[in-house]
């Protein structure tokens, strides 16, 4: 069943204070924004509200859910300017998956890089397609090397995929459609024995020709 209505502070929902698991995926909301006390359920370790007619700025409040283990804001109608990406996922150490899909960043590689690895030592789901994000990949990537998920298609990187990828041992899912990518790719990443899917539609890559193993 979907729920077709306005979701605001006023809502008895946040008084649930003992709640763990929160999924409001593919709701109508009516376009409101997401309300700020969402922080008064502190006890949440799962929270998704994607796709669910929300629209505006993430609040701030999110941040403080520091309990949180997933983390799903996926939809196109939303945006992180004020907060950003930093302020939205510093307290979020727990996390380890992180879906912002659709919702516009707006960020470059030297930004977006260091916040991710340095705020979420434990992810292992990383999706971010469609957010503006643009490149190159800062190595302080290298850290996150439990993720197992990558997804950031749609976007505008205009550089390599970077070969510290290749040390990713539990990686299984990388996905870069549509996202400007280009060079020459790290073949390394193929003798992942944990890789399962490779997207790179409409990426410019060149290899040099030898035997992959």
């Amino acid at each position: 069943m979907t729920i077709s209505c306005s979701l605001d502070n006023s809502s008895s929902l946040f008084k649930l204070q003992y709640l763990q698991n929160l999924n409001l995926a593919y709701n109508y909301f009516n376009d409101s924004e997401i309300p700020s006390e969402f922080n008064k359920l502190s006890n949440l370790v799962y929270l998704n509200l994607s796709n669910a007619g929300f629209q505006g700025q993430i609040p701030i409040t999110i941040s403080h859910l520091k309990g949180l283990v997933i983390l799903d804001l996926s939809d196109l109608g939303l945006k992180l300017e004020n907060p950003n990406l930093n302020m939205l996922v510093q307290n979020l150490s727990k996390l380890t998956e992180l879906y912002l899909d659709g919702v516009d960043i707006s960020m470059q590689g030297h930004e977006w890089g260091p916040t991710l690895s340095f705020s979420l030592p434990n992810l292992r789901v990383l999706s971010l397609s469609n957010c503006d994000l643009s490149g190159p990949f800062d190595p302080s990537l290298v850290n996150l090397k439990s993720l197992s998920v990558i997804r950031m298609s749609g976007n505008n990187f205009s550089a390599p995929i970077p070969g510290f990828l290749a040390e990713f041992r539990n990686l299984t899912t990388l996905i870069f459609s549509g996202s400007s990518l280009n060079g020459k790719f790290p073949e390394k990443i193929f003798q992942i024995p944990t890789l399962q899917m490779v997207d790179l539609v409409i990426a410019i890559f060149y290899w040099e020709s030898q035997t992959i193993v």
